[in-house]
């Protein structure tokens, strides 16, 4: 997870939403490149292939660098009857089979936001067929995320 919020403030939200301890790292303000007076998360920095890494973020600003890796996301704001990250479930699991989610991503983003119509054109995702293949209409059962990074940063705190 990251946020552009000081670690102080962000680590005891960070324990609520993993108390199972999953993520493999936390990354906080520290983290961030400052940049014309923005706090930009630089994917580049992570020290993992950009082809493997998808941010989630609700303001633009954080993917400056690499909007091309980015799931747009609404800001969230108590409303419980939100589903926006269920709803990207789908995607992010046809992408966790793709060799380079950048060809991807761009394509499936309009205007800032996810067009999930697009995106299950694109992913092919509700035919169970990997989106690399041709029509050979195989099954795959998406196991693991096979090495990709999915970086979830809208937070506030």
């Amino acid at each position: 997870m990251f946020t552009a919020s000081l670690s102080k403030y962000a680590e005891p939200l960070y324990a609520k939403l993993d108390h199972g301890l999953v993520t493999a790292k936390n990354l906080y303000r520290e983290h961030c490149t400052y940049y014309n007076g923005l706090f930009v998360k630089d994917m580049a920095r992570l020290g993992r292939q950009l082809k493997d890494v998808i941010i989630i973020d609700n303001s633009p600003n954080s993917y400056l660098f690499q909007p091309e890796n980015s799931l747009p996301s609404i800001s969230w704001y108590d409303d419980k009857t939100d589903r926006e990250l269920m709803d990207m479930v789908p995607v992010l699991e046809k992408l966790a089979f793709v060799n380079d989610v950048r060809d991807y991503l761009p394509r499936i983003v309009d205007d800032n936001k996810i067009n999930f119509t697009k995106a299950r054109e694109v992913l092919n995702y509700g035919n169970l067929i990997k989106p690399d293949e041709d029509e050979s209409k195989k099954l795959f059962t998406p196991l693991k995320y096979r090495g990709k990074s999915i970086i979830f940063t809208n937070f506030c705190v």
